[in-house]
């Protein structure tokens, strides 16, 4: 095995080698590639749970097929040490084991499973022809064997069984489905049971039995405390050159006896050699996660490339950046003037495609683009992250220096505005800067006039509106061209072309319409279900929750702020990259004593930046739990995790929605703006949502209303 794969993982093995490898060889192994990744020993509590798993694992995986292999802690590449515990590699399947030092399941361990299992479905080539089976193992139990939400979640004793069941069943069903999570058992326990989760009583399935010849009796006295010797084998060791490196703690050299040996117990047998090419595969295969808007930012600050992603290619972004650069290539080459405008579902990637286009279009010597954002708290964040207030730019305080009568002129030729259907009209911006100001659209568009060949990119949010002077729309865009004395030509989608008929040359390009949310291939419906709960057609959203959608996207819902809390601590220890924050409308009055501070003057006080790139440990990092964003601060963000607290502010009553908070008396549309800003909140999330529901007489309709359309309650012990 290569180098490369060797780094990819803490140890790996077929399973006719693993027979022959002590524990304690392994442990050390364990140990030492943990010292290399993290430059210290692995505390006590990880080396009692990888006890754990090996005097599990021992009986268990003797007894299946031998040429399978099994890798211990899978590195995910660019996720900061985050990695699944055990994953074992069939002929057509890849095997997820999570074990938990526990006797219950609780929704923290099955989400974390399945997280892993979703990432490595979606984003991990080797796994693109496989099926990827998530099992929860649950080193406390006995005779425990049941699915829940696609997950295999068994005690020890029955963990070969269930593993053969899976096994047997995803070959078969190969032929008809690649990716389809299997039920291992026929019982599929209700995660929403509180009382079946907290006490562990769930019911047994009846189609995985073990026999005489499946170490049903050796698991249950390894579950029960019997030791393993790990008795030596005919079959060949080569680690005792690494071990002896590891003696002496050093990692480099460890690694380098490892290679030198052939990484992995030598292939000695057909079999052997197969599960090596099989790991081999596995631990090099690319891994291409679709990156945050932040994480994205931190690349292009670092001069490197954004991965190839699949989901990215699938939902359009790729052929939209190409559509906008040959456009912008041939107007600036001719000098004329062009207006692009890219639209998309909430998630789609419309910010994450700006900041690339930007990137792709400034050189070291000629900065040629640079892009505009009327959300304030989005352009400090990616300024914090960035270190650069040049490239991304606050689009008022860039009119105030070049619009109306300013005489001055921007250095760059291509303007990319995010969200510009949020762009102030008139009397917003007169407001703001003076009875001489004009609508964003006009002075924008009237740059053309300093310019020799000016592009705009305009993207286009749906149902993101939610401030006054936001509300006119794409209708300014229209009005801006007529209004601007300049020749303009407008590239569109086609379902914003009739916008624009009378304007002059309008060019329909469809590439421009991303329609598909890129925050994880099982929530490319959320945008539907959250669209029905906020039109109040709960069995449309109930539908759509059963779809698939809440499976590995889980929505949850409590009237305890202490167990969410709780649940997404848990459910991500130990991820640095993971972020979770509390969300709010900035209209409730009522969250404050609940500890959510949404209030102007507290979430004013927040340093935006901080609070969503910092990792848990800074006490400015959203994971602290302790301060919150409204709306405006949360736009065009994203979080792993959102907790949404649902304020007094819009709630439902007699079964409808209703409009409690005042408005002022210049917003046309407040019901819209009010029903924008809940949009907003519920479709931050990458993998999942927790919503809160204070616990007060008004507020029970909308958390019946809720449950109803599929939010799935919380349990006690999350």
């Amino acid at each position: 095995m290569t180098l490369a794969a060797l780094k990819a993982c803490y140890f790996c093995s077929s399973l006719q080698a693993f027979a022959g490898i002590s524990d304690a060889e392994i442990l050390a192994k364990l140990l030492s590639s943990s010292q290399a990744v993290y430059g210290e020993l692995a505390g006590e509590a990880q080396v009692a749970a990888w006890k754990d798993e090996l005097q599990v694992l021992r009986p268990v995986l003797a007894a299946l097929p031998p040429e399978w292999a099994v890798v211990f802690e899978y590195l995910l590449p660019r996720e900061r040490g985050r990695r699944p515990d055990v994953v074992l590699l069939t002929e057509s399947a890849v095997l997820v084991l999570e074990f938990k030092q526990a006797s219950a399941p609780r929704p923290a361990y099955l989400d974390q499973v399945i997280g892993y299992t979703r990432d490595l479905r979606d984003y991990q080539a080797y796994c693109s022809d496989k099926r990827v089976v998530p099992l929860l193992v649950l080193t406390r139990g006995t005779a425990l064997q049941q699915t829940c939400d696609g997950v295999v979640t068994v005690s020890p004793d029955m963990l070969t069984a269930a593993l053969r069941a899976v096994s047997a069943e995803t070959a078969g069903a190969m032929a008809d489905s690649s990716k389809a999570m299997p039920a291992a058992a026929t019982t599929n326990a209700n995660r929403n049971d509180a009382s079946a989760t907290a006490s562990g009583a769930m019911p047994a399935a009846p189609t995985i039995n073990a026999d005489s010849n499946d170490t049903g009796a050796a698991s249950a006295a390894t579950a029960a405390g019997a030791p393993h010797s790990g008795a030596a084998s005919a079959t060949p060791r080569v680690f005792t050159s690494a071990i002896a490196a590891t003696a002496a703690s050093d990692a480099v050299q460890a690694t380098t006896a490892l290679a030198a040996s052939g990484a992995m117990p030598a292939p000695a047998s057909a079999v052997s050699r197969a599960a090596a090419t099989r790991a081999e595969a596995f631990l090099t295969a690319d891994y291409q996660p679709l990156p945050s808007i932040l994480q994205a930012a931190e690349r292009f600050f670092r001069h490197e490339p954004l991965p190839q992603l699949k989901s990215a290619k699938s939902a359009g972004i790729d052929k939209a950046l190409l559509c906008m650069q040959q456009a912008t290539d041939a107007a600036l080459s001719s000098g004329e003037n062009l207006l692009v405008l890219l639209t998309g579902v909430p998630g789609a990637g419309k910010t994450l495609a700006g900041l690339q286009f930007a990137f792709n279009n400034t050189q070291a010597s000629q900065q040629r683009a640079l892009m505009l954002s009327g959300n304030g708290p989005l352009v400090r964040v990616l300024q914090y992250v960035l270190k650069n207030r040049h490239l991304v730019t606050d689009v008022h305080g860039f009119l105030q220096t070049y619009g109306g009568s300013s005489s001055a002129i921007p250095n760059e030729s291509i303007i990319i505005y995010d969200e510009a259907q949020r762009a102030w009209d008139e009397a917003m911006a007169r407001e703001r800067r003076g009875a001489a100001a004009r609508a964003e659209p006009c002075e924008l568009l009237q740059l053309a006039h300093k310019k020799h060949g000016l592009v705009i990119v305009a993207l286009i949010g749906e149902g993101q509106e939610i401030n006054r002077g936001e509300e006119a729309g794409i209708a300014q865009w229209k009005c801006a061209i007529t209004q601007s004395g300049a020749c303009w030509r407008v590239l569109c989608p086609e379902r914003l072309s009739a916008h624009f008929s009378e304007t002059g040359a309008v060019t329909v390009a469809d590439a421009l319409n991303l329609t598909l949310s890129l925050r994880s291939k099982s929530a490319l419906q959320l945008p539907a279900w959250v669209s029905a709960v906020l039109d109040g057609d709960s069995a449309r959203a109930k539908a759509l929750s059963e779809s698939g959608l809440f499976a590995a996207f889980p929505v949850y819902l409590s009237q305890t702020p202490a167990r969410i809390k709780d649940y997404v601590r848990s459910r991500y220890e130990g991820e640095k990259e993971k972020r979770y924050g509390l969300l709010a409308s900035s209209k409730a009055r009522n969250l404050a004593r609940y500890k959510v501070p949404n209030d102007y003057e507290a979430t004013r006080a927040v340093n935006v930046g901080a609070w969503y790139a910092d990792d848990a440990s800074s006490a400015l990092s959203c994971c602290q739990l302790k301060s919150c964003v409204t709306e405006f601060s949360a736009q065009g963000l994203e979080l792993d995790l959102p907790i949404v607290a649902w304020g007094d502010d819009f709630i439902r009553k007699d079964g409808s929605w209703k409009l409690t908070a005042k408005s002022g008396a210049q917003v046309h549309d407040p019901y819209r703006l009010r029903q924008n800003c809940y949009r907003v909140l519920l479709t931050r999330g990458r993998e999942g949502m927790c919503i809160f529901v204070p616990p007060e007489p008004a507020l029970q309709e909308t958390y019946r209303f809720l449950v109803a359309c599929g939010c799935k309650i919380l349990p006690q012990n999350a």
